[in-house]
């Protein structure tokens, strides 16, 4: 059983949304639970930390005989790997030759995980004399889809998105957006000495970094929450609609500073000064970085969003040179 210790707080903080070469892997290889035997079962999953974590979990959990084959994702977990090209069908032939799983059992079954099947050939691991299945999505459904005789139901087909997993995935894209911002830090430094607009855009930086950074936690946290209510699975739609959400929210507290204070009155009807801006800069930014958390959005319409997303965040960059208050 693998430690809840710093690999498991480091994937959940985000570090498996970095390059691979930062990536928490766990031990590659075959590993058998329970006294499991040459007739056992053999489940398939990617050597990223938490993965592995939770699958043994479930599996002592359940007292599952059965053997777990991890393969070389390059520590990233399955439906991301297989998406990026680092688990594929070599992966899972490499692995099982590494391993001599063939002298280890009595049969060919692979149990595989479903959201691995984007990158896995059935028919190429035929060839080789594997037979391969698609398992349930949740682990926890594992066990009665092995004493189903591999067969699983449309539930246990379908991906789901709970409270609890929209707030870990955040949390964790939350904190990689936050490195990312403290990494731009020192490249919008070394880009000021280039003067004019990229000057005062630096000067903007910094002077509002915090806000900048809290801004992202409040935003991305409210689309985690409002996942379900929202009316499309595209991020750059939604991160269009929270932006405008909070940008009514915003206008809404300055006017009720402006009673207060006459010198906001003017700012509060400024809809599309720096405040503004960023905010809408912001919420697509969030937006786009969290449409590829959700099991709903597909690979073509995840591009789409991205392309969107940095154009929409250059139109509004070039806009915000033109504010008197800042730019964006």
């Amino acid at each position: 059983m693998l430690k809840k210790g710093w690999k498991y707080y480091a994937c959940l903080l985000g570090s498996h949304l970095m390059w691979p070469a930062l990536a928490v892997k766990s031990e590659q290889g075959l590993f058998s639970f329970n006294d499991a035997d040459s007739n056992s079962p053999v489940l398939v999953t990617t050597d990223y930390y938490m993965t592995v974590y939770r699958v043994t979990e479930a599996i002592e959990r359940q007292k599952l005989k059965c053997h777990l084959l991890v393969v070389d994702g390059r520590g990233i977990n399955v439906w991301c790997g297989s998406r990026g090209g680092s688990v594929d069908t070599d992966s899972v032939l490499a692995a099982i030759s590494n391993s001599n799983l063939g002298e280890k059992v009595s049969h060919h079954i692979l149990v595989l995980p479903q959201l691995a099947a984007s990158s896995i050939s059935k028919s190429v691991l035929a060839e080789n004399g594997w037979r391969a299945v698609f398992g349930p999505v949740e682990i926890d459904d594992v066990r009665e889809f092995i004493e189903n005789e591999n067969r699983k139901s449309r539930e246990q087909s379908i991906a789901t998105f709970t409270l609890n997993r929209r707030i870990e995935y955040n949390l964790a894209h939350l904190t990689f957006e936050t490195i990312m911002f403290l990494i731009m830090t020192p490249i919008f430094w070394a880009l000021s000495f280039l003067g004019g607009p990229l000057l005062s855009w630096h000067d903007y930086w910094m002077t509002n970094l915090l806000l900048l950074v809290i801004g992202v936690w409040i935003l991305g946290t409210f689309m985690a929450l409002a996942d379900p209510l929202m009316p499309t699975s595209s991020g750059y739609v939604r991160g269009a609609i929270t932006g405008i959400l909070a940008l009514v929210v915003w206008k809404m507290v300055l006017l009720f500073i402006s009673f207060f204070s006459i010198a906001a009155v003017v700012y509060e009807w400024a809809w599309l000064d720096a405040s503004g801006l960023t905010i809408l800069g912001l919420s697509l930014f969030v937006g786009f970085n969290w449409g590829g958390s959700t099991p709903q959005l597909g690979e073509a319409q995840m591009t789409r969003d991205i392309i969107a997303g940095i154009g929409t965040l250059v139109v509004l960059f070039a806009l915000g040179i033109y504010f008197p208050l800042g730019i964006f």
